[in-house]
């Protein structure tokens, strides 16, 4: 295996103003206070589920991570996601504009610090949603000294002012104010990506004498949105896996490093093809899976049968092949296997990643769907017990989640000005859903309301009132 890198990158919490539903809401992975104290105070269960009702802001905060990693990453689209589209159609109704903040614990071996990511997206004069803010912020840990530094500013755009402030370690307005320039040009040309992530900014920033701190920063979130987050959202987790498959890659070694998607489509014969060069990654991805699979489903594997080269239309070099499972000697077709075992193999991989690298984020959309409730539980145990990286997750069940401990459950609540909140209070022999169901029935002794009101008679009268319509 390659050699691992001494760096160390972790996200500490997340705020959400103005997406989708979620007027204000906060998650902290991590005790701040205490990551002051102590900054290598970070350590345990890194496993936490998002549970609450439909329509509460789970898949919202799916998209705000998604969308950090397309901001970071330099990359506004991205295979499988649906935020291709303008990002003003997840700007919150009532809000202005969407405004998203990232809060990352660094270490290397020569410094500490607590890196701040904000942006703001708000609509432009034509209707369309613009980037209008980006800032960077550190706080750096004096070891020496044993305390955190003064907050200082990396980076800031402002859209509105027209105005990019820089970190420099030298003073050469000249040759600083034309590269500025060509920024702020460049921005004004692609209204929706990054000012300093994309390639293009990179290469301008480039030309600068920026200060040791501010390129660290830069090379650290870039290779953590490239290779390390991973976010799956229910376009990228194969709903329609018989005729589109994007099989998570995440594979290193001594020959090459591979962090992605790979597109597995299904021709109308029902083949598999993927480019040639994507062969190599996808068979090892295949070897990676079976080693849990047969485990979580007993005696099933992933097969490839009936490999053939072709060329595509444009004279690309293709792999056409046959994806099957094979159970105790019954072959079938990937595409006729039940929607949970496909989800359960999509995200394998992923799954795999968050229990080899201690940098590897890990967001998933829905884990329950389609999952049997008792293996889930079994696997979020596994996951607690051999995951070193972050993983977080969705979920409509919350008996699985019981397995995680309780401090690792979050809640999105029904009030979209605060969206989400950990239970005060609950002791190791409570039953978490009884104290949730109660809180729901009778009233929460905390300050946010679990669940809009649900009346079970008014259900049962709406679903008569419907079959008497249907005749």
């Amino acid at each position: 295996m390659k050699e691992r890198s001494e760096t160390f990158i972790r996200l500490c919490s997340l705020t959400i103003e103005g997406m989708k539903n979620i007027e204000q809401g906060r998650i902290d992975f991590y005790n701040l206070s205490a990551i002051k104290k102590c900054p290598n105070s970070i350590e345990g269960n890194s496993v936490w589920g998002i549970y609450g009702q439909n329509g509460s802001g789970k898949t919202g905060v799916i998209d705000a991570v998604a969308f950090l990693k397309m901001m970071l990453s330099g990359k506004m689209n991205r295979t499988g996601f649906s935020l291709d589209s303008d990002p003003g159609e997840f700007i919150h109704k009532k809000k202005k504009s969407n405004k998203n903040t990232f809060l990352f614990l660094c270490k290397t071996d020569k410094y500490i610090t607590l890196l701040e990511y904000m942006y703001t997206y708000s609509f432009g004069k034509n209707g369309a949603a613009i980037l209008s803010k980006e800032e960077l912020s550190e706080t750096v840990y004096d070891s020496q000294l044993g305390k955190w530094k003064r907050k200082k500013k990396l980076f800031s755009f402002n859209r509105e002012e027209w105005t990019l402030k820089l970190a420099t370690s030298q003073r050469d307005n000249r040759s600083i104010s034309k590269t500025k320039v060509r920024i702020l040009s460049y921005t004004d040309i692609y209204k929706v990506q990054s000012a300093i992530f994309t390639k293009e900014a990179q290469e301008l920033l480039g030309q600068l004498p920026l200060t040791s701190n501010f390129e660290t920063a830069l090379h650290l979130l870039k290779s953590f949105a490239e290779r390390n987050l991973v976010v799956l959202n229910n376009p990228s987790i194969g709903e329609k896996i018989g005729d589109h498959l994007l099989l998570n890659c995440h594979i290193e070694n001594s020959s090459f490093a591979a962090h992605g998607l790979i597109p597995v489509i299904s021709t109308a014969s029902r083949k598999s093809i993927i480019p040639s060069a994507l062969w190599d990654p996808f068979k090892m991805v295949c070897d990676q899976i079976n080693i849990p699979l047969k485990h979580i489903v007993p005696n099933l594997s992933l097969k490839i049968t009936n490999e053939e080269t072709t060329l595509d239309e444009q004279g690309n070099e293709m792999k056409t092949f046959d994806l099957v499972t094979e159970r105790e000697g019954l072959i079938v077709p990937l595409h006729y296997e039940s929607e949970g075992i496909k989800r359960i193999i999509s995200i394998l991989n992923a799954l795999i990643f968050f229990c080899s690298d201690p940098n590897a984020c890990v967001w998933i959309d829905e884990m329950d769907a389609g999952v049997y409730e008792y293996l889930l539980g079994e696997l979020l145990v596994a996951l607690t017990r051999s995951g070193q990286g972050q993983f977080v997750f969705t979920a409509h069940n919350l008996r699985p989640l019981e397995r995680l401990g309780k401090d690792h459950i979050i809640f999105s609540t029904a009030n979209p000005q605060n969206r989400f909140l950990m239970h005060q209070g609950i002791k190791t022999t409570n039953n978490l859903r009884d104290v949730y169901l109660r809180e729901i029935y009778l009233g929460s002794e905390q300050e946010e309301r679990l669940n809009d009101p649900l009346s079970g008679v008014m259900i049962e009268h709406a679903f008569r009132k419907a079959a008497k319509a249907n005749g």
